[in-house]
């Protein structure tokens, strides 16, 4: 059964480019004078809300072919093991470049809004598919070619607009609500050992 009939399909091959992260067949040693930051998989927040900019490992840019390097809007997807989420790239560096634990997807339409296509990629239709279409054995992967085949609804680019305003709106209130938890949780704990040390 075909979800979002309302509005057309596409695969994805069909609006955007999708290509490989840069190899790199050593560790990543940082490299304080380099000019191109490196993302790999552990700089991903837990929840793929960001990159944690301050843990990135740099080396030179001259080590990393032209078309490897990142742009901003480059949508990020962890196609390496059990969760193939995505994250898009907001273009914070001069230059950048994401390990082939990634496969970047770069779009080639107007049609699509990069923030909508990253949140679809999240999205449980998106997520059902991936998990249908790993390879592999020990190592777990996405293929290049299955992340082509996935179809993408493509509403109106205002409706995009739309829905992506209700996803920020949701995740501002969803870290407000995280705040809120955690120093409700410090402020038990202090008034807990008070009492404690009252005793």
């Amino acid at each position: 059964m075909r979800l979002y009939t309302h509005y057309d399909m596409t695969f994805l091959k069909d609006i955007a480019f999708t290509f490989t992260g840069h190899t790199i067949r050593f560790k990543v040693e940082n490299n304080p004078g380099g000019d191109c930051v490196v993302i790999q998989a552990k700089d991903i927040s837990e929840r793929f809300a960001g990159i944690d900019a301050n843990a990135l490992n740099k080396i030179f840019v001259a080590e990393v072919p032209p078309h490897q390097q990142l742009n901003k809007d480059d949508i990020l997807l962890l196609s390496k093991g059990t969760k193939n989420r995505a994250i898009l790239y907001s273009g914070s560096h001069q230059y950048a470049v994401a390990t082939s634990a990634f496969t970047i997807i770069r779009l080639k339409s107007t049609h699509l809004l990069p923030g909508y296509l990253a949140w679809y990629l999240n999205s449980k239709p998106a997520q059902d598919y991936f998990n249908a279409n790993r390879a592999g054995t020990t190592t777990l992967n996405l293929l290049k070619q299955a992340i082509d085949q996935l179809e993408v609804p493509v509403p109106p680019v205002q409706l995009q607009e739309k829905m992506l305003n209700l996803i920020n709106t949701t995740q501002q209130y969803r870290y407000l609500l995280e705040e809120y938890t955690h120093h409700v949780h410090l402020l038990t704990e202090t008034i807990l050992q008070k009492q404690i040390k009252q005793q």
